[in-house]
This record gives structure tokens, C-alpha cells and sequence, in this order.
């Protein structure tokens, strides 16, 4: 299962209107290299008409409240960004490909499916943070100057063309969109790329967000890079070399001496507890990642989904304290067995709870140990780290 997002790219000159956008992006490049052109009103001018383009091709989900929470995460990543002034508007394009990406302007995609995998604010802030980065830093722009500079004399009358609202004659924008073509959809250069990761990880700390959630989001991009055929994305294209994304961030997470703890940020390995009825008595059920550990029988303090609940506490703490399976042991206690970590119990069963199982309660307890094991398994075949 596919859970963190890749940070991409659009591919835009499949079909006229993506040339269109083409246009308008090269033509925003342009206006930052000319400077006649370099006020911030062109910038958000040309940026909306790309935006338009780009809004005619692929469909948008109808989620105001979700576009305001994105667009104010956005917007307080933005603040500490190297543009604070720039105001962030997030969208929401209906695709399942996992991407997201910025058109200058303030305009920034996030796709569906990215927020169907994300596992937490703080991997979507990480996303938007990547985005963020690449505007500060005008990294679009970067990327096609050299094209542009080839043909800046064309490119300035279509520059004029567009902010006139006038029609741009059909073979500029071949011309035009074949430079963009050139620079820009194969994607950042790792240089740009490895920038942006890092100033995400700045903008995280700045903000509150878990950092490590650059982590988990460029290893999630590793994993689905080697597990999936290389294909044409169509309207979308991913960034390459996962694997170096995934060293330099560790990298810079660990120069800044940052636990490299990924559980808070991911939705795994998270207990839960159910109430339930065994015969007449009500019990508590234990479980991790939704599979059962154990029914909770009560005792004399306490009824089965409290015990139960107290049993989830300890795991849950020991756990986003980044406890490995290694840890994880069993010893025989007064009441009956214990499942421990760090020598400290965690689960306590007793023989009521064994019981209801039908067993001992060291095999009870071994049995809840082989589950808390295979759940750690399947958490590292799901990341692949």
C-alpha cells in the first residue's frame, strides 16, 4: 500500500491548452527576467491565466472547507518562507495520481489522491512546504531562463500579446511551448529539488509541523519510484531519484540533531480499543492498525474497555517513543503474564483474560506478541525503509 505522496511536476504540453499554460508559465519566466516586468502585479496576472489553463484541463473537487484548511497551512508555511509576502490559494485537482505542484502566482495543486495517502497534517504540510520552497525560490523560473533568453525577443511580443488580452498567433505557442518543453517538464533539477527539501524542513520547524514528515513523504516517493513501472503520468509527472532525496533529508535531519522518530507523523501502529460483549460480561477489545490483540475481561478495578484503554495508552506512548520490535519481550507476573517494553509491562494479562481466549496466559501473551510483531513487519514492507 502506497502511503506518502511524491512532490511533483506538471506536464502540460500534451494538448493545445496545455500549451496555452505552457505559454503563460514561459511568459511569467520572462517578466521576471525583464525588468519592465518584474512588478509582483504581472507575476499574479500571468500566474491566473495559467491557472485558468490549467483548470480547464483537469477537473477540480468542490471541498471549500478542505481548499481553506490547505490554502491556511499554505499560508502560515508561507510566512516564514523567503516570500512571505505571497498569498497561497491550494486546490484540489480530482486525479489519483499521487502529486502536487505550484504555478507562481500563488496558485498551488494538490491532487486527491495525495490526500487520500497523506497520514497526517504534518506529511501534508510537507508537501506544501516542498511547493512553497520551489515558488520562494523561483526555481520554475530558473529553470527556463537560459530557453528563454534563446528567443526573448519573440517571447517579449507574446509576453505584450497576452496582458493585452489579444489572441497569440498558433505556431509562437509551438515555439514557445517546445523551449518550456525543453526545461521544464523534465522536471527541477536535483539541485533545485534538494533545495527545496531542505528549506521544507526549515518551514516545518518554523511552523510547529514535525519535520520528519519530509521524511516519510520522499521515502514514500522512493518506494513508489522502484515499485511501479515507468509510465507516461500524462497531465502529471513525478520527480526522479528518490533514493537521494531520501539520504540528503535524512542527512540534514540528523545534522539539526532531529530524532528520526517517523510514528507521529504516520498512521501506523496505532492502538485502538473496542467494547464488545463475551456472554454476558462486556469486554474490551485491544487492537493495533484495527487487528485484534486480546479481549479484556474486568477485574476488580475496573471493567474490560478500561482496562483495555489503559493497555492502549502504555502501548501508544511507548511506541511514538519509537520503540523497535527488538523491545518487545514477555515475563510471568503475579496476576498472570506481561507483555513488555524496554522492561517496562505494557499489556498485563490476567487469567480471566486467557479464559476468555480459551488458553494459558503466557500463550495468550505470546500470542499478543506475535501480532505486535507481524504489525511491525507489515509496517516496514508498507514504507520500505
Amino acid at each position: 500500500m502506497l502511503r506518502s505522496p511524491i512532490i511533483a511536476r506538471p506536464r502540460l504540453l500534451t494538448r493545445p491548452a496545455g500549451l496555452c499554460l505552457a505559454v503563460a508559465v514561459l511568459l511569467l519566466t520572462l517578466a521576471w527576467l525583464t525588468p519592465a516586468r518584474a512588478e509582483p502585479v504581472d507575476e499574479a496576472k500571468i500566474g491566473a491565466e495559467a491557472a485558468a489553463q490549467l483548470e480547464k484541463e483537469v477537473k477540480l473537487v468542490d471541498n471549500p472547507a478542505e481548499i481553506a484548511r490547505l490554502s491556511a497551512i499554505a499560508n502560515r508555511l508561507a510566512v516564514v518562507s523567503e516570500r512571505p509576502d505571497v498569498k497561497y490559494t491550494v486546490k484540489i485537482l480530482d486525479v489519483r495520481e499521487i502529486n502536487a505542484f505550484s504555478i507562481p502566482g500563488g496558485h498551488l495543486y494538490i491532487t486527491k489522491g495525495t490526500l487520500d495517502v497523506v497520514e497526517s497534517d504534518d506529511e501534508v504540510a510537507a508537501v506544501l512546504a516542498h511547493e512553497v520552497a520551489h515558488n520562494a525560490k523561483r526555481h520554475s523560473l530558473e529553470a527556463i531562463q537560459k530557453e528563454a533568453r534563446a528567443e526573448r525577443q519573440l517571447a517579449l511580443v507574446l509576453l505584450a500579446t497576452v496582458l493585452s488580452g489579444q489572441r497569440v498567433d498558433a505556431g509562437n505557442v509551438m515555439l514557445v511551448g517546445s523551449l518550456l518543453k525543453a526545461a521544464v517538464v523534465n522536471s527541477y533539477s536535483r539541485k533545485a529539488e534538494l533545495q527545496a527539501d531542505n528549506l521544507a524542513i526549515d518551514y516545518l520547524r518554523a511552523t510547529g509541523y514535525n519535520p520528519v514528515a519530509m521524511l516519510t513523504v520522499v521515502e514514500g516517493l522512493a518506494k513508489i519510484e522502484y515499485s511501479r513501472p515507468r509510465r507516461d503520468p500524462g497531465v502529471l509527472q513525478s520527480h526522479p531519484f528518490g533514493n537521494d532525496r531520501t539520504r540528503a533529508v535524512t542527512d540534514r535531519l540528523r545534522e539539526l540533531k532531529i530524532d528520526l522518530n517517523r510514528r507521529p507523523v504516520l498512521r501506523t501502529l496505532l492502538p485502538s480499543v473496542e467494547a464488545a460483549k463475551e456472554g454476558e460480561a462486556q469486554v474490551g477489545v485491544l487492537k493495533l492498525d484495527g487487528t485484534p490483540l486480546l479481549s479484556v475481561a474486568a477485574n476488580c478495578c475496573a471493567s474490560g474497555p478500561e482496562r483495555a484503554q489503559a493497555m492502549a495508552d502504555s502501548l501508544r506512548r511507548v511506541l511514538l517513543r519509537n520503540a523497535q520490535v527488538y523491545e518487545f519481550d514477555l515475563r510471568p507476573s503475579p496476576e498472570g503474564y506481561e507483555v513488555t517494553a524496554r522492561y517496562q509491562p505494557v499489556i498485563a494479562i490476567t487469567q480471566a483474560d486467557a479464559a476468555l481466549a480459551a488458553t494459558s496466559p503466557q500463550g495468550l501473551a505470546q500470542k499478543v506478541l506475535d501480532s505486535i510483531k507481524l504489525a511491525f513487519w507489515r509496517e516496514a514492507v508498507s514504507r520500505g525503509y
